[in-house]
């Protein structure tokens, strides 16, 4: 191998060397700024997702239109989902609408339809007041619904399902 090709292979080592510098470089600060920008995206998932408290639903309490505000819930509060079914109070049933959160939290603010003293109703899953609402989603049959609404017991297919979503 003489002087020019020995000088031609240095040339070509050397920017083999810096092509993969630069291209573990690039790598590195595309890799940075892709895992802040999924911090930033996670953020801003949960302030989306964000439960209302009640300070913030006050302004959307009312004693009546349980159908109309559930939904105006769901556009101004986007982790909030409306759910229409029964709302149990002295063993009957009653239609309803509410919100549900992203973990299952009931969020009710026109619950003085049957409580005058909570205007605004924030339930958490497994409690007894939680086991007051009823989707319709639930119920399987008319026999079922029936049941439910005469007799404030549902079938056991029911208490499966439930179950399963608590």
């Amino acid at each position: 191998m003489d002087n020019e090709d020995k000088r031609l292979l240095k040339e070509v080592v050397i920017k083999l060397v810096v092509g993969i510098l630069f291209c573990s470089f690039l790598f590195w600060l595309f890799s940075k700024n892709l895992s802040e920008e999924k911090h930033n995206k996670g953020a801003i998932i949960m302030k989306i997702l964000k439960i209302p408290n009640e300070q913030e639903l006050r302004p959307y309490c009312d004693d009546q239109e349980c159908f109309e505000i559930a939904e105006l819930l769901t556009q101004k509060f986007h982790g909030l989902k409306r759910q229409d079914g029964f709302y149990f109070s002295d063993n009957q049933g009653k239609d309803h609408s509410w919100n549900v959160a992203f973990d299952g939290t009931i969020i009710d603010v026109t619950h003085q339809q049957f409580d005058r003293t909570r205007p605004v109703l924030i339930v958490q899953p497994g409690t007894e007041e939680y086991k007051r609402y009823y989707p319709w989603s639930l119920h399987h049959n008319p026999n079922c619904l029936h049941k439910l609404l005469n007799t404030g017991q549902e079938c056991e297919l029911c208490k499966e399902q439930k179950e399963k979503e608590t």
